[in-house]
C-alpha cells in the first residue's frame, strides 16, 4: 500500500510558519499601503484643489488658495477685491499631519515661492498657473504637478521641477 499524504504534524507546522510570515508581513503592508500618511495628505491635497476649481466655475467666481509652508495647511478664499465684502466667510482648510510639509511650491508665472505664506488666483473657469507642489516627510518626498486649464493632477513619487 502507498500511502500518499501529510500528516497532522506537517500541517500544523506549516500552519504555525504561515501564521509567522503574517504576523511579521502585514504590520510593513498596512504602513505602506494604508497608513502612508504622506500619499493619503497628497490625495486630500488633490480633491481639495479640484473641490476649489469646481467651486470657481460653479460659482463663476475667483478664488485665491493659500498655502502655509510653516502651519502645513491650504485654505481658499474668494477673490473680494471688485465686490465689497458683505460678511466674513467661513474659511475652508485642510491641514496637514504632523509629519508632513510642503518643501516647496513652484509656478510658471512666478517660479519658486520662498516665503512662509503664498497664495495661487483661480479664475472663474477653474484656469489655474501651472503649479507643482512638493510635499515631504522623514523619509521621502511627492511631486504634484497640476495642470493651469484640466484638473488633471500628474503624481511624481520623488523631486521634480518644471519641464
Amino acid at each position: 500500500m502507498d500511502n500518499r499524504g501529510f500528516t497532522l504534524l506537517e500541517l500544523i507546522i506549516v500552519c504555525v510558519l504561515i501564521g509567522i510570515m503574517l504576523v511579521v508581513s502585514v504590520p510593513t503592508l498596512r504602513n505602506s499601503f494604508i497608513d502612508d500618511r504622506l500619499k493619503a495628505t497628497s490625495r486630500k491635497i488633490i480633491g481639495f484643489i479640484n473641490g476649489v476649481r469646481e467651486l470657481a466655475v460653479r460659482e463663476q467666481q475667483s478664488y485665491f488658495l493659500y498655502f502655509d509652508m510653516t502651519e502645513a495647511r491650504i485654505w481658499y478664499e474668494k477673490d473680494m477685491k471688485a465686490e465689497v465684502k458683505e460678511e466674513k466667510e467661513e474659511k475652508q482648510e485642510l491641514d496637514f499631519p504632523a509629519e508632513v510639509r510642503i518643501s516647496e511650491i513652484w509656478t510658471k508665472s512666478e517660479g519658486e515661492y520662498s516665503d512662509n505664506q503664498n497664495r495661487i488666483w483661480i479664475s472663474p473657469k477653474g484656469y489655474m498657473d501651472q503649479t507643482i507642489l512638493h510635499l515631504a516627510d522623514e523619509t521621502s518626498v511627492i511631486s504634484l504637478h497640476f495642470s493651469p486649464f484640466l484638473e488633471s493632477v500628474t503624481i511624481y513619487d520623488k523631486y521634480t521641477s518644471a519641464q
